[in-house]
């Protein structure tokens, strides 16, 4: 394979990628691809059920990294926003979490709305297995859980949804993220939201080229999809404006695309689990961090800014 082009490009490149016009920087990007035809492996539900039979144990463990932590604290503050511009907080709101992992998020809506109905959804028994430990203590009877592929989400579930939430990389390692998506929109009332998360197709390219790897750097160019770290399948990503249109094909009505952080961006060593550490020194200075997360509640809530998002992208979707 020819990597010139690749290896060619200087930190004051990487720099200037990060201000051109959203047109010229897919043309770029175009033309760095080229038309090499590397063949990737392509991961299989085997393969991501492995993994997370593995990591399953220390999943949540990526809170105490002060970069994760600040970026859960800016998904709390978009995911109460959305659900506060949509809903009376007295609602009995009924929730899917679709792709529930842990069940971190179900367990922040059910505190913000005590009343609502929940159904996590994973297809990964240990995952749900955590979650059943943490929903235990509210001694909840409006909680259930479902195990089950998302991909055949009609054969586990008919009701509908007031609130459907699709967080992290559950699009991003779905196999074929259309089918999951016209799933979840035939599940999701008139009147109702979808929040669903996918990996930032521009921030993919820009942490890549910040490490020199120019073999993913190369597939993400190609296939669309991104491995972090060796020990994971790829997962799909995505430009705002591509997220919109696969959302849109998938049966959804509207929908707008947020980013976050667009702030901060994490570092080499922030892709692993366990570790309690980040070189952005800012975020472990209680004072600085609260003035950047004030500063990003702002600029989160710009659909412009999304393309700059250093962990995902938001698409909040309706019918």
């Amino acid at each position: 394979m020819n990597y010139r082009k690749l290896q060619s490009i200087s930190f004051t490149d990487l720099d200037r990628l990060r201000h051109l016009p959203l047109s010229q920087l897919d043309e770029l990007l175009k033309s760095l691809g080229n038309n090499d035809q590397e063949v990737f492996v392509k991961s299989s539900y085997s393969d991501i059920d492995a993994f997370f039979d593995e990591v399953y144990k220390d999943y949540d463990t990526d809170l105490r990294n002060p970069y994760w932590n600040f970026s859960h604290d800016i998904l709390k503050f978009l995911l109460l926003h959305e659900l506060l511009e949509n809903f009376d907080v007295t609602r009995q709101l009924n929730v899917l979490d679709a792709g529930a992992g842990t069940g971190n998020w179900s367990k922040y809506i059910k505190d913000c709305f005590p009343s609502s109905k929940t159904v996590l959804f994973d297809r990964n028994h240990h995952m749900l297995s955590v979650a059943r430990t943490k929903f235990s203590s509210l001694q909840s009877r409006n909680t259930s859980f479902v195990e089950g592929n998302l991909e055949q989400l009609e054969n586990y579930l008919v009701n509908q949804f007031d609130v459907i939430i699709c967080f992290h990389n559950v699009i991003g390692m779905a196999r074929n993220s259309e089918n999951v998506l016209s799933q979840l929109a035939k599940r999701l009332r008139e009147d109702g939201i979808a929040l669903i998360m996918a990996p930032n197709f521009y921030h993919s390219l820009i942490f890549l080229l910040n490490q020199k790897n120019m073999v993913e750097f190369h597939r993400t160019l190609v296939t669309g999809t991104v491995k972090f770290k060796k020990d994971m399948p790829e997962v799909f990503c995505y430009t705002p404006e591509s997220l919109r249109q696969l959302i849109i094909n998938s049966g959804f009505k509207s929908c707008k695309i947020l980013g976050f952080p667009v702030t901060v961006f994490p570092e080499q060593n922030d892709r692993f689990l366990k570790v309690e550490t980040t070189s952005h020194h800012c975020l472990n200075d209680t004072k600085m961090r609260a003035g950047i997360l004030a500063l990003e509640k702002r600029l989160c809530l710009k659909e412009e800014l999304a393309y700059r998002a250093g962990n995902s992208l938001l698409a909040i979707a309706k019918i």
